[in-house]
């Protein structure tokens, strides 16, 4: 057997940047891996006793945020102050980590004058990464807050590439979160206790009625991705016929969400009475068979001038949206038509953002699908409808699969709703505030998160 290496720590992560998506799962040697990559500095570096100390400094108040002050004032405020934690931590928590997450870097300065924060400066400024996952280890043992753990460990895995770098103050810093991150990661991986009672969940689709149904004033938007080969399949297991398809494709590189994998599909009935789609099959060969009007669009992206064109012409009253993973849809693109009908995988407000069923896993024993009338905000838009589900089989690709499964059972229980009230279900808005955005899950925790699945259905037999 090939012995397994930890592969996120070598390099330069700052100039070659991981993306996570994906990742395969490799079972308990991938923890065994990640300690003896840990271990590069642990074993010749003492770790400081405790980071070094903040000053109060209050939080950006105007159109440029200096990243070393908001570190500070977010620390100050997590291990000095007493005042409970405020809107305007959370916020700034927030914002911190999501400009992390989104680029791997950590600027010196941004500016918020536009619409998106706009980095400023060098992202080559160590002193900034280290801080922060300062905060990160610290949010996470005081807040019990994923999304910090997540972002602590991809920091710790730039910061280890880059480890020849660091002055020997800087790795003694290091040293101790590095081991604040063991002691987190062990406790994850053996604090979960196994449910002696099963999850109470939504029955899939098998009672629906599938009969042909004609939804003419439908359109379906899909990317070409593994998962818009389950929602066109389980279209047409049920019947549902739409008025025409936009199928959007990428020659001139891979997107999130397609694979060269052999996905054989798993049993049936390895999931309840769920519909086991194949998704082996090709995305327009299924396209094909629900309409004779089937566009195919070579744009790489939803957010394409030819899109708006498509859409303005067949104007449909309801687009279903399966796109590309990572893009946000423009809101041009939402006001040619609509409304757009978005399958999330995450019961929100509380799981928004991304891979969020590893995550839920984890903090619930389920997973959830929201169907959602999409907005310009990250998952924030109406919710039509809400269903849980059981944990997947431990044999079962989640990322393809699992995740395909119950995105499309609630397509289609809302779908059926409509073909019969000929309209949606009554929307619900959701609080902006409530609920976590999370990030692609580090394969770390997506391990820890499988092998929690592994364990579950042992105790089930």
């Amino acid at each position: 057997m090939v012995p397994i290496t930890y592969p996120y720590d070598h390099g330069d992560n700052l100039t070659d940047r991981h993306s996570y998506t994906y990742a395969p799962y490799q079972g308990e040697p991938f923890l065994e891996a990640w300690i003896q990559a840990r271990e590069s500095l642990l074993s010749d570096t003492i770790p400081i006793n405790k980071a070094p100390p903040s000053v109060d400094i209050s939080y950006p108040a105007d159109d440029e945020v200096h990243t070393a002050s908001l570190l500070e004032a977010l620390f100050y405020q997590l291990t000095e102050s007493n005042v409970s934690q405020t809107d305007k931590f959370q916020h700034w928590l927030n914002w911190i980590i999501q400009r992390f997450e989104v680029s791997k870097r950590l600027h010196v300065r941004y500016s918020l004058g536009g619409r998106r924060a706009k980095p400023q400066g060098t992202y080559r400024e160590l002193s900034l990464y280290i801080r922060f996952t300062e905060i990160l280890a610290v949010a996470y043992r005081k807040l019990n807050k994923l999304p910090a753990l997540n972002a602590l460990i991809k920091c710790l895995d730039t910061l280890y590439s880059v480890k020849e770098n660091l002055t020997a103050e800087q790795k003694q810093r290091v040293a101790r979160v590095a081991t604040l991150e063991r002691d987190f990661v062990f406790r994850l991986h053996d604090g979960f206790e196994v449910n002696s009672q099963k999850t109470i969940a939504m029955p899939f689709s098998q009672a629906v009625d599938r009969s042909p149904k004609s939804l003419n004033n439908v359109t379906l938007l899909v990317a070409d991705t593994i998962r818009s080969r389950a929602y066109a399949q389980a279209l047409l297991a049920y019947g549902l016929h739409v008025g025409n398809v936009l199928l959007l494709t990428s020659s001139t590189r891979k997107q999130w969400g397609q694979s060269d994998q052999l996905l054989n599909p798993p049993a049936a009935g390895s999931l309840g009475g769920a519909f086991i789609p194949d998704l082996r099959i090709p995305l327009e060969d299924t396209c094909q068979a629900l309409t004779s009007c089937v566009e195919v669009l070579d744009t790489g992206s939803v957010n394409s001038q030819e899109v708006v064109e498509s859409l303005q012409t067949h104007n449909p009253e309801l687009v279903i949206f399966s796109g590309f993973g990572g893009e946000i849809v423009r809101e041009n693109i939402l006001s040619a038509a609509g409304p757009f009908l978005h399958m999330h995988a995450g019961w929100l407000p509380t799981f928004r953002g991304s891979t969020t069923v590893y995550y839920s896993f984890l903090t619930t024993g389920n997973a959830g699908v929201s169907a959602i009338l999409l907005s310009p905000g990250i998952d924030t838009g109406e919710i039509v409808y809400r269903a849980l589900y059981p944990l997947p089989t431990a044999n079962m690709n989640i990322d393809y699969y699992y995740d395909g499964i119950i995105r499309s059972d609630v397509m289609i229980r809302v779908l059926t709703y409509c073909s019969t009230h000929d309209r949606l279900p009554e929307k619900e808005a959701q609080n902006k505030e409530e609920g976590e955005t999370y990030y692609v899950v580090h394969p770390l925790i997506k391990t820890i998160s499988i092998l929690m699945v592994e364990k579950q259905e042992l105790a089930d037999v």
